[in-house]
C-alpha cells in the first residue's frame, strides 16, 4: 500500500524543469497517433510532449492560408472543450481540444501531413 502512495506521489511531483509531468489522451489524441502511426511511422508521435504538440499546432494554424486560419479561429473561440481549457494550467488540455477542433473543421488529414513532414525529428 505505501509503495503505491510513493509511486502515486512521484507521478505527481514537478519534473526537474520544473514544470508538472503532463499526457496527453482522448479519442482525438488517438486518433491522431493512429493516423501518423500509418502514415508516417518514424515520427514517434506517440511520445510527444504536451507543450511540443502545442507548438506543432501553433506552427500548422499560423501556416494556414489567412481566410482558413481565420475560419478556425472562430471555430476555436466558440469551442466548450478550448473555452474550458483557457482557465488551466498546462499545454495537454489545449493541445488536445485543439485536436478536437482540428477534427471538426476537417483539418486532421492535413494537420497529419505537417507532422510527418518532421520526419524523425524528437518531439522532447
Amino acid at each position: 500500500m505505501i509503495s503505491l502512495v510513493v509511486a502515486g506521489a512521484i507521478a505527481a511531483a514537478p519534473s526537474p524543469q520544473g514544470d508538472e509531468m503532463q499526457s496527453l489522451a482522448g479519442p482525438d489524441f488517438t486518433a491522431l497517433v493512429q493516423a501518423v502511426e500509418a502514415r508516417c511511422p518514424a515520427s514517434r508521435l506517440l511520445y510527444v510532449k504536451p507543450a511540443v504538440l502545442l507548438d506543432a499546432e501553433e506552427t500548422f494554424h499560423d501556416a494556414l492560408s489567412p481566410r482558413r486560419r481565420t475560419n478556425l479561429d472562430r471555430l476555436m473561440k466558440a469551442d466548450e472543450d478550448v473555452q474550458r481549457c483557457a482557465t488551466r494550467d498546462g499545454a495537454s488540455c489545449t493541445a488536445t481540444a485543439t485536436l478536437g477542433v482540428y477534427r471538426k473543421a476537417g483539418l486532421t488529414r492535413e494537420f497529419v501531413t505537417a507532422i510527418c513532414r518532421r520526419g524523425g525529428a524528437s518531439w522532447g
